[in-house]
């Protein structure tokens, strides 16, 4: 049987073969207990305190954030084992970013309404009771009302504002993310653009932007605050390293790679495919993004963390990538389904074959993909959820105090529009396989 010297060594065996700290498998190869390996490995691995002893995570895993480091310091508390777990998170602490670091633009929820409201009234030099703000974060909606003094005061209408466009209505857009366009009809009663408007538009909205990022720091206690928020919501994540060295990735032919195995970058790649997540190859061309996503697909089957990787692909691209998965791991068993697959008639078998086979490996194109179905069920219960969210979001509008009815409408709107979706869904004349929502039933990566 295969023996390991140290508890390092170990260590590599147990993550090539199980993806994880395995302590049976380490104590299997050194013929030690696992708390004598825990205490060999020190700073190479931590207990978890959300999930505990069984499963540490590796020192890699242990750069966080802050939250992170209030749980470690409350388990102290509790057992002094977790008092280097403390100590290691507040040595990987990201530093705070200063207020002259920090971009603020109109929009991000870190920046609370108050803060907008406070914004618009010194602005238009009007009491901050005649202005509304309004945000629903469930559809990152913002609106602003004006009492009616306030909406006609020159600063509003002329001084920050055009012909066409409101400097309240300037900002309401920016907030949405959205540029004004000013209109005009022809003697047809078409809508065609009106240029020179819709440019002073755009530049009054830009000075106004240009303006809240310089306010924003302007006074120190509100650039203290809003600093601490955008420092614990964003500035809080230490990025972790991947190391995939020692990844050994049997079954693939070595003899197709230039050094006899993949480069350390696509190791570390597929190191971090099977830690789990959503990761994005942001490699450069030519940098090997197919063979690392093919290692990570057979690795994730050989460890079981996937039963049929799925691999959708622009549509021209089905056939080279099948080609060029085959090259690397040549016994891999794929079905590769070209457009001749999803033809009419040819649909349902070839749904049959990804759903009952048993493929190392399934490649679809973009197109393809587009006509798997999902249930009804399982897009009732995505609508009804959604709708949920909505209802509550209004209640809990509703309760607070203040006019919030625009942003209730806002709302409002939004269920419908879900409720519509859910009642065409429904209705047979307008039933197709690839509406609202893609489902293929198994792990996909999405190459771009």
């Amino acid at each position: 049987m295969e023996r390991a010297e140290t508890a390092s060594e170990a260590l590599l065996v147990s993550l090539n073969e199980t993806g994880q700290i395995s302590w049976p498998r380490m104590e299997s190869l050194t013929g030690r207990g696992a708390s004598e390996l825990q205490d060999e490995l020190g700073s190479l691995a931590y207990r978890n305190p959300r999930v505990g002893p069984g499963r540490p995570p590796t020192a890699t895993s242990a750069a966080t954030c802050a939250r992170k480091l209030a749980v470690a310091q409350a388990s102290a508390q509790i057992d002094p084992a977790y008092r280097r777990n403390v100590e290691a998170l507040r040595a990987v602490q990201p530093k705070d970013l200063e207020p002259g670091e920090i971009e603020a633009r109109f929009g991000p929820s870190w920046i609370p309404p108050s803060d907008i409201r406070s914004f618009v009234a010194e602005l238009l030099d009007v009491p901050p009771v005649g202005v509304k703000i309004g945000y629903a974060e469930t559809i990152a909606t913002w609106t602003i009302e004006l009492d009616y003094s306030a909406k006609y005061v020159v600063s509003n209408t002329t001084t920050h504002g055009t012909a066409r466009f409101r400097a309240s209505e300037l900002i309401e857009q920016s907030l949405n993310g959205r540029t004004p366009t000013a209109y005009d009809e022809d003697a047809d009663g078409n809508r065609i653009v009106n240029q020179p408007e819709t440019v002073a538009a755009r530049e009054k909205q830009q000075q106004l932007k240009d303006r809240f990022r310089d306010w924003v720091w302007e006074d120190r206690e509100r650039a203290a605050r809003l600093a601490q928020e955008y420092n614990f919501r964003f500035n809080n994540i230490r990025l972790r390293d991947f190391d995939g060295s020692h990844l050994t990735l049997p079954g693939m032919v070595r003899t197709s790679l230039r050094d006899g195995d993949l480069a350390p970058h696509q190791k570390n790649a597929v190191w971090r495919i099977l830690q789990g997540g959503s990761p994005l190859l942001a490699h450069v061309v030519g940098a090997g993004k197919t063979w690392t996503m093919t290692a990570a697909a057979m690795e994730l089957r050989r460890l079981d963390l996937a039963k049929k990787p799925m691999f959708v692909v622009p549509n021209h691209l089905v056939d080279q990538w099948g080609a060029e998965f085959l090259k690397l791991y040549p016994q891999a068993r794929l079905f590769v389904a070209g457009k001749d697959h999803f033809e009419t008639g040819n649909r349902q078998q070839a749904m049959a074959r990804i759903a009952t086979g048993n493929y190392d490996a399934v490649i679809v194109s973009h197109r393809s993909f587009e006509f798997l179905p999902v249930s009804d069920a399982y897009f009732n219960r995505f609508v009804e959820k959604q709708v949920a969210e909505l209802d509550a979001e209004i209640s809990l509008v509703n309760d607070s105090k203040g006019d919030n009815r625009r942003i209730v409408k806002e709302l409002e709107k939004a269920k419908k529009r879900l409720t519509v979706r859910l009642k065409k869904r429904a209705d047979p004349r307008f039933k197709r396989p690839h509406d609202d929502v893609r489902r293929a039933g198994c792990r996909s990566t999405v190459c771009g």
